[in-house]
């Protein structure tokens, strides 16, 4: 009997051992695995509506459909729907309703993928108000007015009925009325913009007859539709003006014995008035435009703010194998195909880049454009960019264009990391180039009224006066280093990263690391905006924009600038009324 009492006390306490080393297993936190990664949860597409009420997001993970969610910012309410199988998509308020892109869902991929085929994608309307939401299947894409919201244009798919679907671009198009879902159709639509205030729509038309295309110009207002240009010919490259009181595209038009079409411009202005005006620009009626050369179809037009000229990019046109070897009699039609030419990679060693780099650049190099614009009121063309000096880039504004020229210090760049270029100015108006800098690395761009630019050099920030041709330094007596010492690359004297130009373009914001500097652009005054980042350990940092399409910073109004606080890692933003210091 005592034998039996001390087996069964024995095997109690082991059953006790047993159940704790079981809780404790059971307690253990369990090792991450890479399917739990692939459950996480991302934020990727994020917008907040106009007047703040409304803010929205989109989730995804690397292996289940993602999730668009809406909240009310004043009732904290919440609407969700799913999204389907897709990291990221256009999303946009308009008014009282939301649009997003909807992809098909993983179990829809995953067998259109088997297949060798792709999906399409949906537009879901949210009324705000309700919460209701519309599905409207096959979409392309959608747009809307920046500054309306009683419109949106939604471009369908195109249909799978179609054999071969590069012979031209155009399909179905919406215009869908948000309050009362009332819309128009069009068909064999390529490409449409609204302008910013929502009073015009562009629609470029491509059909399978090149005889139909055209571009329509749609007054929002009134319903009335007028064809801008029409033809046998292909329409393309549309862009609109910021302020929305001007838009550009390209003509092409088939051109015997060359390879690629003979291209011309067209662009409208005044727009914002009753009557406007068109311009058309030919290069083949212009003596001055160079030969074997034509305007590329690459490059999209762009009008400049002042709507006295249009920027396009021009390149090489050569002419086929057969009209050279009818122009050369005397040569014989190389009749050897792309087939049988050798597959052989050379790199020489006097390249300016690594073969690498030339790998990563084919595409680019292929259909590059040199920079070239077309002066209204003079009627004249200018060609920027050439051989020498490449790289150009288009003004919004004013009389001259900033270009560089890198070629002589690339394969510096290429072995030792470190990027150089020369500076060169271009006087859109008279046609004259200068150059405005050697040798330079730390150039920063233009002010808003695009007459001087910025740039570091051995410790100090000089303005360079593009109209006067004169640099001044205008750090050299402020009592700080704009050095910044904490970066550890092997640089020599890098420089604290400027915030941005006033948007007068009468001063410049830098950062000595900690406080923020307002400095005159001829470096006589100078004001600490911040005082206390330095004392305090803050770090103030770029400007939080109410409004994105803001030039420079308008120190007539309220401004906010970010704040990190080294110590306490607290972040937030920094107010200053009318621009005065804290």
């Amino acid at each position: 009997m005592k034998k039996l009492k001390i087996l069964l006390i024995t095997c109690f306490f082991i059953s006790l051992g047993l159940a704790s080393q079981e809780d404790t297993i059971q307690c253990a936190p369990k090792p991450m695995e890479i399917w739990d990664i692939m459950k996480w949860k991302t934020i990727s597409d994020k917008v907040l509506c106009d007047d703040g009420k409304w803010f929205a997001w989109r989730t995804y993970s690397e292996e289940s459909d993602g999730m668009v969610c809406i909240r009310n910012l004043e009732e904290d309410s919440l609407y969700e729907f799913g999204s389907g199988f897709g990291r990221s998509g256009q999303m946009e308020f308009s008014g009282n309703h939301f649009m997003f892109i909807m992809f098909p869902n993983k179990e829809e991929q995953d067998k259109l993928k088997k297949e060798k085929k792709s999906g399409k994608n949906s537009l879901g309307i949210v009324d705000l108000k309700t919460g209701k939401l519309k599905k409207l299947q096959n979409v392309k894409n959608f747009g809307k007015p920046e500054e309306s919201s009683d419109w949106i244009g939604i471009q369908f798919c195109v249909p799978d009925s179609r054999e071969n679907k590069d012979e031209f671009r155009g399909s179905d198009f919406m215009l869908y009325h948000l309050a009362d879902s009332s819309f128009y159709n069009f068909g064999n639509v390529a490409e449409f913009q609204f302008d910013k205030t929502g009073k015009w729509l562009v629609l470029v038309i491509d059909a399978e007859d090149t005889a139909l295309n055209c571009v329509l110009l749609r007054n929002m207002e009134t319903g009335k539709v007028i064809s801008v240009a029409s033809g046998k010919a292909d329409f393309s490259k549309l862009s609109w003006t910021r302020e929305g009181d001007g838009c550009c595209f390209l003509k092409a038009e088939e051109k015997k014995d060359y390879r690629e079409k003979s291209i011309s411009i067209i662009g409208l202005y005044n727009l914002d008035k009753n009557d406007f005006k068109t311009v058309c620009y030919h290069p083949e009626l212009d003596d001055r435009f160079p030969e074997n050369m034509a305007i590329s179809p690459h490059f999209t037009p762009a009008w400049k703010e002042e709507l006295d000229g249009i920027f396009f990019g021009i390149h090489k046109n050569e002419m086929t194998e057969e009209a050279k070897a009818k122009q050369d009699s005397c040569r014989e039609k190389d009749e050897k195909s792309h087939e049988d030419l050798p597959d052989m990679v050379i790199w020489h060693w006097q390249d300016k880049r690594l073969q690498s780099q030339q790998w990563v650049t084919e595409t680019g190099d292929k259909n590059y454009s040199y920079l070239s614009y077309f002066h209204l009121k003079n009627n004249q063309f200018h060609q920027l960019a050439n051989d020498s000096i490449r790289h150009y880039g288009t003004a919004k504004r004013g009389n001259f264009a900033i270009g560089y020229n890198q070629e002589k210090y690339k394969l510096q760049e290429s072995l030792e990391g470190r990027s150089f270029r020369d500076l060169y100015v271009y006087d859109l108006t008279t046609g004259e180039n200068h150059l405005a800098l050697a040798k330079n690395r730390w150039y920063f761009g233009p002010s808003p009224d695009n007459r001087y630019f910025l740039y570091y050099e051995k410790g100090h920030f000089y303005t360079y006066d593009m109209k006067q041709r004169k640099s001044v330094n205008i750090t050299a007596s402020v009592p700080v280093s704009f050095i910044n010492v904490e970066d550890d690359h092997n640089v020599t004297d890098p420089p604290y990263l400027p915030l941005d130009w006033s948007e007068d373009s009468k001063y410049v914001v830098l950062s000595d690391g900690w406080d923020l500097w307002k400095i005159d652009r001829n470096g006589d005054h100078f004001q600490n905006l911040t005082r206390q980042g330095r004392k305090d350990k803050i770090r103030f940092g770029n400007e939080y924009k109410i409004d994105p399409d803001d030039e420079g910073i308008d120190f007539s109004g309220d401004v906010f600038f970010r704040m990190h606080g080294e110590l306490n890692k607290k972040m937030g933003l920094a107010e200053f009324k009318k621009g005065s210091p804290l």
